[in-house]
């Protein structure tokens, strides 16, 4: 239940819809648009004030066989720029001064992503692999569960249920999310 008038309940909820509204449009390099079980979770991460640069919702018969959001803390420009100096750059050394010095400007994005993650699994029972964890990349951190990265481990006949798993931890943390930005 909210605390806030029902004025900004109204304004809440416009936002929530005009955002959810606004990801029909986008599609990924192929074409393709945001897949439907990650879509919510997009809209939650954006209303509560993250950005976010690609998503899946998850398959067992390409990509990442579990869902996930990169969230941003770089602007565009920045992730182009900096992409642009990694590629440009000969020197191994220089690369890993780009990426430590994109990671210390992240920080106070993580941090706060990294609160909300705490909040979530504050007394709550999660089994390893489906516990949603951040993976660093140069620009961006991935919001996935633990065990996507052992997906291909587990017997064909798990794997489908592995990923009805995870889908169902990152719709669980998509309910949180809602919930905090309505509340």
């Amino acid at each position: 239940m909210s605390l806030e008038s029902p004025e900004q309940d109204k304004l809440k909820e416009q936002q929530w819809q005009e955002t959810f509204r606004s990801l029909d449009g986008i599609v990924d390099e192929l074409g393709m648009p945001i897949d439907a079980r990650i879509k919510e979770t997009v809209a939650a991460l954006k209303c509560t004030g993250f950005e976010t640069s690609g998503s899946c919702e998850g398959h067992l018969d390409r990509g990442v066989k579990a869902p996930w959001v990169d969230v941003s803390f770089l602007s565009e420009e920045r992730r182009k720029l900096l992409r642009e100096q990694i590629t440009q750059s000969d020197r191994e050394e220089d690369q890993r001064e780009l990426r430590r010095n994109a990671r210390m400007e992240m920080l106070a994005g993580v941090d706060r992503l990294t609160h909300f993650l705490d909040d979530f699994y504050r007394g709550k029972q999660t089994s390893f692999t489906s516990r949603l964890v951040l993976h660093f990349a140069p620009d961006s951190v991935r919001l996935c569960s633990q065990g996507a990265e052992v997906q291909d481990l587990f017997p064909t006949d798990q794997r489908l249920q592995k990923l009805e798993e995870f889908q169902k931890e990152m719709a669980s943390f998509t309910a949180f999310l809602k919930q905090n930005f309505f509340s």
